[in-house]
């Protein structure tokens, strides 16, 4: 099975040779197959999946969605085509980030972001005096969108560099969750759609070095 995609990938067809041959004198080609073999074992297809988190703003002020992508003690709140809880062997990457709202004009801004308790999460601390920093809560800011563009009824969320979509090709650790906060000045729908991998622990994805 995991070998499938491969024979797929290039083309192969047949059984292999029943005789092994050491050869001398002659250059090989190894061709590395380990991501080819992560996609195949994925629980999904092709080990990509599009996540969506979703802040409705009645008025001003800030919302918030978080999740833990692994589902250890939670449910999603839609039944989806991703393993609850994810199994044992196999790691949520982060590939790529993007968004949208209703409102241009309401949208203020948000921030995309990985937090832990750093007492079940963190390594160590360390302060400017040399001793234990007294921060309990881990924070990653993985994509920051602070203004809003619309193009032909589509209304993107943009980071401060212009771009409307980010790659932050980061595995989340166990125990770790995903949080989406925005801020509005009114009402809007503010949606951050996020390109997640799920693919066996050790093996390379093709998103990653």
């Amino acid at each position: 099975m995991a070998l499938g995609l491969v024979d797929r990938a290039l083309g192969l067809a047949g059984t292999g040779s029943q005789i092994t041959e050491l050869e001398d004198g002659l250059v090989s080609q190894v061709l590395d197959v380990s991501r080819l073999v992560a996609r195949a074992r994925s629980p999904i297809t092709e080990g990509l999946k599009v996540a969506i988190f979703q802040n409705v703003h009645a008025g001003a002020g800030q919302v918030e969605t978080a999740v833990d992508p692994y589902f250890s003690t939670s449910t999603p709140g839609s039944a989806p085509n991703w393993p609850v809880p994810v199994p044992i062997g196999f790691d949520v990457w982060i590939l790529a980030v993007s968004g949208d709202t209703s409102s241009v004009g309401n949208f203020t801004e948000s921030i995309f972001a990985v937090l832990g308790d750093h007492a079940g999460d963190g390594a160590w601390t360390q302060n400017q005096a040399g001793g234990a920093a007294s921060s309990s809560v881990i924070r990653f800011g993985v994509a920051h969108f602070d203004s809003a563009l619309s193009i032909a009824g589509d209304a993107f969320v943009m980071t401060e560099q212009g771009d409307t979509i980010v790659y932050p090709q980061l595995r989340v650790p166990r125990g770790m969750t995903l949080s989406y906060t925005s801020e509005s000045t009114g009402a809007t729908t503010s949606n951050l759609f996020m390109l997640a991998g799920l693919f066996p622990v050790g093996l390379n994805t093709d998103a990653t070095p």
